[in-house]
C-alpha cells in the first residue's frame, strides 16, 4: 500500500495526466447535461407544435358552456380549468364566483369537450337575484291517443331581474406525454333584455320563453396607464 507521501510524489510526477483526465471528466458530464437539456426541449418543442387546445365560451339560448376543442393531433390526456367570474350590475357590489373543472377523459384529435357552465353558474345567478324562474304550462303540439287531448308539459322560464355583465377569467391546463401546457383566456358575458321586451303591448309569447339573451365576446386586452 502507498504511503500519502508516495501518493502525494505520483500526482505531482503525473499532475498534467490527472488534470486531464478530469477536464475529460467534466466534459464528458457537461456533454450529457447539454445533451439531456436538448432532448427535452426538442421534445417540448415537438409537443408545442402538435398542440392545439381551443377554448370557446358560447350562449345556448340562455345556458352558458365552453366548448374546448383539440385542433391539435396530439390526444390530450387530462384537463383541469380554473374559472374565476365577477358579475357586474350597476350600483352593486361585484360578486365573485370561483369554480374548477376537471376532465379526466383523454380527448383525442379533432374532439370536442363541453364544460356546462351553466349548471354552476344559473344556481348562482339565481341565489344572488340576477335571474328569476318560473314554471309555465304549454301545449306539446301532441295528442294522447286515447282521450284525443292535447298534452300540456311543463317547463321553466327564466326571467332577467336587471342588465348586468361578467368578467370570465380561464386557466387551463391540458396534460399530454408528460407536458403541462396551460392557456389563459379573458371573456365579458353581457346578459340583456330581448328587444320583444320593450314592444308595447309586450309579445304574449314572452310568457312562455325567456326574456333575455347572452352575448359573449373575449377580452383582447387594455391600455397601460
Amino acid at each position: 500500500m502507498m504511503t500519502i507521501e508516495e501518493i502525494c510524489s505520483w500526482i505531482q510526477q503525473n499532475i498534467v495526466a490527472v488534470v486531464s483526465i478530469l477536464l475529460v471528466a467534466v466534459q464528458i458530464y457537461l456533454v450529457y447535461r447539454i445533451d439531456k437539456a436538448k432532448l427535452k426541449l426538442e421534445k417540448f418543442m415537438g409537443i408545442t407544435e402538435k398542440f392545439g387546445l381551443s377554448i370557446r365560451p358560447e350562449a345556448r339560448g340562455v345556458s352558458e358552456v365552453i366548448v374546448l376543442s383539440n385542433n391539435g393531433i396530439v390526444p390530450v390526456e387530462e384537463i383541469h380549468a380554473i374559472l374565476e367570474i365577477t358579475l357586474h350590475r350597476k350600483d352593486q357590489p361585484e360578486k365573485p364566483l370561483k369554480l374548477e373543472w376537471v376532465r379526466k377523459q383523454v380527448l383525442n384529435s379533432k374532439e370536442e369537450a363541453v364544460l356546462p357552465l351553466y349548471e354552476k353558474l344559473r344556481e348562482y345567478l339565481m341565489l344572488n337575484k340576477f335571474i328569476r324562474t318560473h314554471e309555465v304550462t304549454i301545449p306539446s303540439g301532441e295528442m294522447d291517443d286515447i282521450t284525443e287531448d292535447y298534452i300540456y308539459v311543463t317547463t321553466s322560464v327564466s326571467n332577467l331581474a336587471k342588465r348586468f355583465d361578467a368578467t370570465l377569467d380561464l386557466e387551463v391546463e391540458a396534460e399530454m406525454e408528460g407536458q403541462t401546457k396551460t392557456i389563459k383566456k379573458k371573456f365579458k358575458l353581457e346578459y340583456d333584455y330581448r328587444p320583444e321586451v320593450f314592444l308595447m303591448p309586450p309579445s304574449p309569447e314572452l310568457e312562455y320563453e325567456d326574456d333575455y339573451i347572452i352575448r359573449i365576446s373575449e377580452h383582447m386586452g387594455e391600455w397601460k396607464t
